[in-house]
């Protein structure tokens, strides 16, 4: 089973994938997890991949560009996989 993970953080993960049962389910090839650092895909020389949200208000919100040329490489290897993602942002 793959998961292509995309990320604004991927070394974060390191923790997670190199201990307990998710280690020993990648050991055994029954799980391969792809990072995928999600600035990558930024066309700022900056690899800026928030904005304000439209309209003002506080906090900051993801870029569609980025997030969307990042999941998309990711399905390219896996045509017909499902993409699950926390955010409302819609992928077609």
């Amino acid at each position: 089973m793959r998961f292509d993970v995309v990320t604004l953080f991927p070394e974060i993960f390191s923790g997670y994938l190199d201990q307990g049962l998710l280690k020993k389910a990648i050991d055994r090839s029954l799980v391969n997890i792809q990072l995928h650092d999600l600035r990558a895909w930024s066309t700022d020389k900056h690899q800026k991949v928030d904005d304000r949200p439209f309209g003002g208000g506080p906090g900051m919100v993801m870029m569609y560009e980025p997030v969307c040329a990042a999941i998309n490489k990711a399905k390219e290897k896996q045509k017909n996989e499902k993409v699950i993602k926390n955010t409302d942002l819609q992928i077609i």
